[in-house]
């Protein structure tokens, strides 16, 4: 918070009509209305007609006569907080009470902040490596701003809903900023006290970092009324922008990866998970499983810029060699970044080996019992299931698909099992794919055999 403090020392015998105070820079009385914060008990009233201003940029001092205004305010023991209100009077009235400091704020209107201090973008993302449990990181941007590109570590608590800032985007552009910064007051005013608990709630009792769009308006908004509320705050300068900028430059960093390999089934995730070593699972950050078959029937995936976002910010997390699983260019509609994609096609390989039964018995459990077990319900995960064969049916061509639906049916209406289909997709589809990228590819083999061998080897070669 800008403060201007009254340093003097007065007595309850001084009357005065003048205070010398620090002055950053800025009028005191260009606004009617002030905030005024003091650690003891005070007068129930203070009159002022001017005050003579020390300015710190000037190295001079600024005089403000302001004849024939009262400012009133109330002041709770301790910690007070008032607002200031203008009436006729002429002077300023002894004091009960030996004053040590007032702090003095303005109460500002929808659009106007008072500077605050602003992190950088590198700056903030070290606080979130190193001291996110001091910090709550908020975005007060939109929901569909924060759908199409969020930013690991905050969470989103807007400022204008979807439906506002579209409001206040059109009211721009139809009769400029004036009148969108009156709307948006309008529009937020009668549940700003609402929202402003909710992110008073979500810092709890950390400092907070808000960030918007660029670093403009909304977030200095919203941080100037935490700042009013007691709370440490600061903005991230740039906004959600210089992050994104921070992010695709690391993106681009040289890192030394080991691409976990294998035929599909083999549990290459399940290995991943199990390794206590420097890693990235990218198919839980693109939230799909890879395969054709690979997309979760509840959950969506990201947004392209999310993934990229929050690859990026695993990757700084990292310090060691670093396993990721073998991936296509895509992972469901994700495309993987260049550069990582480049570095993954020349990186060094531990191959993960099983027999035919156990990818079937893998896959069966993954795709068949799992969604049974959590409540989905069979006919439901059939035409889901089929979806999806229908979907490579120009690879597979029509006979060989018309062959494996027929199969997938069967197992369906438990006429079949689930392992016939299953065991011929493997045979005809997945497997000569991935023969072809080994072919294609020829990454040096660091090690290769089962889990339990490779997990030893990873724990032994890539642990720090």
């Amino acid at each position: 918070m800008t403060c201007l403090q009254f340093s003097d020392l007065m007595s309850s015998s001084c009357s005065v009509d003048s205070i010398l105070c620090e002055a950053q820079g800025r009028s005191l009385f260009k606004r009617k209305s002030y905030q005024l914060f003091h650690p003891r008990q005070t007068p129930d009233e203070l009159r002022v007609t001017g005050c003579r201003c020390f300015n710190p940029v000037s190295g001079g001092e600024d005089h403000y006569t302001l004849p024939n205004i009262w400012h009133s305010c109330r002041l709770k023991h301790g910690k007070g907080t008032a607002i200031f209100r203008v009436a006729e009077t002429s002077r300023l009235n002894c004091l009960s009470y030996q004053i040590e400091i007032f702090t003095l704020d303005m109460e500002l209107n929808f659009g106007e902040t008072m500077p605050v201090p602003a992190l950088s973008a590198a700056e903030t993302i070290l606080k979130m490596k190193q001291e996110s449990e001091n910090y709550a990181f908020i975005d007060v941007r939109s929901e569909g701003e924060w759908l199409k590109a969020a930013s690991p570590g905050f969470r989103n608590r807007p400022l204008l809903t979807n439906e506002e800032r579209h409001l206040v985007g059109k009211e721009y552009k139809a009769k400029g900023q004036a009148k969108a910064i009156e709307l948006g007051e309008k529009l937020v005013s009668p549940l700003l006290a609402d929202r402003i608990q909710d992110w008073l709630t979500l810092a709890g009792h950390k400092k907070a970092v808000v960030c918007c769009w660029r670093g403009g308006m909304r977030s200095n908004l919203v941080a100037n009324w935490l700042r009013e509320r007691g709370l440490e705050t600061y903005t991230v300068a740039g906004g959600y922008k210089a992050l994104r900028n921070h992010y695709l430059d690391v993106l681009e960093v040289e890192r030394d990866f080991v691409v976990l390999s294998g035929l599909t089934g083999v549990n290459k995730t399940g290995l991943l998970n199990a390794c206590t070593v420097d890693k990235v699972d990218l198919e839980l950050l693109a939230k799909h499983r890879g395969s054709s078959f690979g997309s979760f029937m509840d959950e969506s995936q990201p947004a392209q810029v999310t993934f990229e976002n929050e690859l990026a910010f695993q990757l700084m997390l990292m310090e060691q060699k670093i396993l990721l699983e073998d991936e296509s260019a895509h992972i469901g509609r994700i495309r993987l970044p260049d550069a990582i994609r480049k570095k993954m096609a020349s990186a060094s390989t531990v191959i993960l080996e099983a027999t035919m039964d156990e990818r079937v018995r893998h896959i069966i459990e993954e795709y068949i019992q799992q969604p049974m077990a959590s409540g989905v319900e069979w006919d439901r995960l059939r035409a889901f299931t089929l979806k999806h064969l229908n979907r490579i049916e120009r690879r597979l061509g029509g006979k060989r698909k018309s062959e494996i639906q027929s199969m997938m049916m069967d197992a369906f209406e438990g006429r079949a099992e689930h392992c016939q289909w299953i065991a011929l997709l493997l045979e005809v589809y997945y497997d000569p794919m991935y023969r072809y990228g080994l072919e294609r590819y020829n990454r040096p083999v660091l090690f290769k055999g089962d889990f339990a061998a490779c997990k030893q080897w990873i724990q032994k070669n890539l642990s720090g």
